[in-house]
């Protein structure tokens, strides 16, 4: 989402129109599943995918003639199996909503620079779009009526690491590339260093208890101990 939106508004700053791709439903098999988005442009794919392919061929061609001929956004529906119109055998179905990013509305350059900012700060939230195709938004909450669909922002599940040795070092990067967003607590001051851990959302450098007093920790947290003791 992060490279979609900065796509998005430097599509908008050179003044190109786009049009955002989201699958908002799936069933069955399906070469990717609901959330997943691409953005394109008046030439092509632009960035992101919604799974290749022949259904993400003929997306392409109708954001470009959404693009072309203007008009509303819209959800079209494909089965992906032998009989469907796209050929496929993925035995499945995909709902594609179409929302063009259209210049004179200002609601895109404001939500994609939202977005931007809570992703970067990993602050959470839910983007909105209206199954009309309209301009996004972003909220506190996901909204659950009949008319949007919500799809939560990609902020990463935090992880608290009790412990600042080697292993600790050798984690958090990989925590890093699989979304996480680690944050290492340790009582040694030449342990529990930035320097030592420039890929943490925080270092901090206290005694473990309590340790009620050093973070909150919240159901959705997951917490690794692996103290020197």
């Amino acid at each position: 989402m992060n490279g979609i939106f900065t796509t998005l508004l430097y599509e908008m700053e050179k003044h190109h129109d786009t049009v955002l791709c989201t699958i908002i439903a799936d069933s069955g098999s399906t070469p990717r599943g609901m959330g997943a988005q691409m953005l394109v442009g008046e030439k092509g794919l632009l960035c992101g995918t919604i799974g290749g392919g022949a259904v993400e061929l003929k997306s392409i061609r109708l954001a470009q003639e959404l693009i072309e001929g203007g008009g509303s956004g819209f959800a079209r529906e494909f089965r992906l199996s032998r009989d469907g119109e796209l050929g496929m055998v993925c035995g499945g179905d995909v709902t594609v909503l179409f929302s063009p990013a259209r210049l004179d509305d200002t609601r895109w350059d404001e939500t994609g620079a939202e977005v931007l900012r809570r992703v970067r700060q990993r602050t959470p939230g839910w983007l909105v779009l209206p199954l009309d195709g309209g301009a996004p938004r972003v909220t506190e909450q996901p909204e659950t009526d009949e008319n949007s669909f919500s799809m939560e922002l990609p902020v990463g599940e935090r992880a608290l690491i009790l412990g600042a040795g080697h292993i600790a070092r050798a984690l958090v990067p990989l925590l890093r590339t699989v979304g996480f967003r680690p944050v290492v607590l340790d009582d040694r001051p030449g342990f529990a260093t930035a320097e030592n851990f420039p890929q943490a959302d925080d270092t901090i450098c206290a005694a473990f208890t309590p340790l009620e007093d050093l973070v909150t920790l919240t159901p959705e947290d997951y917490v690794v101990i692996m103290t020197n003791g």
